[in-house]
């Protein structure tokens, strides 16, 4: 290859890594956790904001209207096999995980449509599951939003909220 032929590939290259850094230096981060349930290999990823003694509920995060749950890309879920969360039977594939919070209860939603900023592309007819529930008042107090699995089952917490999905 001639050193002509080099430059577009190093440029793409430059380009590529310093995308991946400008996600890595996100005032959000993304985080992600994964487990094996039954030879299914499920895993969340997202964007994790602060507190930074901001009003979360009802606030930051407005009740009663459509949430990413997190920040910048949706959310999202995924599963290697088909598997039951919260009941509801899912197959196999990636999901957005979206919210809708109130002041009593939350409905979780799985949305086929992955693969979006925000909420801006959300379409009702892509829902696998809509889950209704009601957080707890978390004892400890969480500064980052966090997903994480723990006992078979898909965990949430931020600031002093926080809920479980059962996974089977």
């Amino acid at each position: 290859m001639t050193t002509k032929g080099l430059i577009p590939i190093l440029i793409l290259s430059v380009v590529v890594l310093s995308c991946d850094k400008t996600k890595k230096e996100r005032p959000s981060p993304l985080r992600a956790d994964s487990i094996s349930i039954n030879s299914n290999l499920l895993k969340v990823e997202y964007s994790s904001p602060a507190v930074k003694s901001r009003t979360i509920w009802g606030e930051l995060v407005p009740y009663n209207q459509m949430w990413r749950t997190g920040a910048n890309d949706a959310s999202t879920f995924s599963t290697s096999g088909r598997i039951k969360v919260a009941g509801q039977p899912i197959d196999s594939g990636k999901y957005a995980i979206f919210t809708v919070p109130s002041e009593d209860s939350w409905i979780v939603i799985l949305n086929e449509h992955w693969n979006q900023w925000g909420t801006y592309n959300y379409d009702s007819t892509l829902d696998v599951a809509r889950i209704k529930l009601t957080p707890r008042t978390n004892a400890k107090f969480s500064e980052r939003m966090e997903f994480y699995f723990q006992d078979d089952s898909l965990k949430f917490q931020w600031e002093k909220l926080a809920f479980s999905l059962a996974l089977e």
